[in-house]
């Protein structure tokens, strides 16, 4: 056990506060679902006690410069209340380091996309984490339901202002988050 939290912490040291990450999607060259990259996200999920639901699957993963897999988001998307949810998990020894800001990133422009087949669809995270909600205020996105001592539900702001508003190539806009 000694030996193990000796490794652990040299390890942790050798963690960059800039490390190389490449955030790429959960897929294999068939375009299924990596099942080998899943099962490693869902043991940081689990080892930061993450709870991660049966309707998210995995969309992006986050590799270290050594190719190791260091984090992850799932999303999911339910047709019938048009509710997009996300989750974003990164092995602790890589908090602050902006892997889950660069994950969040990733997986914050699916509701676009979503939007254009479904008017109506709303975005709404369940947040866990103080760290990540500031992420998400600081993209212009607000708390809609406090539904637990550390947890909230966050959607983006409904009043747009004109600094939230950027141009888009065919003439449309498109929300700034």
């Amino acid at each position: 056990q000694l030996l193990k939290e000796q490794a652990d912490a040299i390890q942790e040291s050798d963690v960059s506060p800039e490390a190389e990450v490449t955030i790429e999607g959960a897929y294999d060259e068939y375009g299924d679902i990596d099942y080998e990259a899943e099962s490693e996200v869902d043991a940081i999920a689990k080892k930061r006690d993450l709870g991660i639901t049966s309707d998210r699957k995995i969309a992006s993963i986050a590799r270290d410069s050594e190719g190791n897999i260091i984090g992850g988001a799932y999303t999911s998307y339910d047709n019938t209340s048009g509710e997009y949810t996300f989750d974003v998990v990164v092995d602790e020894r890589f908090d602050g380091k902006g892997v889950g800001s660069k994950l969040l990133n990733e997986v914050i422009e699916i509701p676009f996309e979503i939007e254009d087949m479904n008017p109506d669809a709303k975005v709404v995270v369940d947040v866990v984490n103080p760290q990540m909600q500031s992420m998400l205020e600081a993209r212009g996105f607000e708390v809609i339901e406090k539904t637990g001592p550390n947890r909230v539900k966050m959607s983006p702001k409904l009043e747009v202002q004109e600094s939230d508003v950027s141009p888009e190539v065919d003439g449309g806009t498109r929300f700034r988050l």
